[in-house]
């Protein structure tokens, strides 16, 4: 490791802190439950884009504006569309349709591997960067093992005795 990435690690302005391989393959990918999707398999191509071959098994990804307080601020002053569209070609739409949270990420990575013929290597950096492009777009989040664990428990907090209030501090008011 470098001097600056060994500073970087203590400085509280530093880098954010990197999940070791084998914990980056175990997370399960899920969608944002905001952004809605349509397949484009439907549609008929035009010439142009059927001689380039992008319509086979693609993805249109429509995601609303903001609307929080900026979100709304923004649109007030700027002349803002209500949403974006985002097209996903084939690979893209396979990895998007297979973030359902019940898929980790070692799972699309082999996928991958299995249908476009690649090595182990080149799968796992493609996916995992068109996953950080996504992650980085809030268009998916992930779920760790710990997450998946407390899903699986119905109603684990409510099993937990509720605490009881201290009756001195009543007592102290005169």
């Amino acid at each position: 490791m470098s001097l600056i990435g060994t500073l970087q690690k203590y400085l509280p302005f530093g880098g954010k802190p990197t999940l070791p391989r084998g914990e980056t393959l175990a997370l399960r990918p899920v969608r944002n439950r905001a952004v809605t999707w349509e397949s484009l398999r439907e549609e008929e191509p035009s010439g142009d884009e059927e001689a380039a071959g992008e319509t086979e098994g693609g993805v249109r990804l429509i995601v609303p504006r903001r609307q929080d307080r900026l979100g709304r601020f923004l649109g007030r002053v700027f002349p803002v569309p209500n949403q974006k569209t985002i097209e996903l070609d084939e690979f893209g739409a396979e990895v998007w349709q297979m973030c359902d949270g019940a898929h980790t990420v070692e799972q699309l990575v082999t996928h991958t591997c299995g249908k476009y013929k690649l090595n182990r290597r080149q799968g796992e950096v493609s996916v995992i960067a068109f996953m950080k492009m996504l992650a980085q777009r809030r268009l998916i989040g992930f779920l760790t093992k710990e997450t998946v664990k407390e899903k699986e428990r119905p109603h684990a907090n409510h099993n937990r005795p509720q605490r009881q209030r201290r009756a001195g501090r009543a007592r102290r008011r005169h």
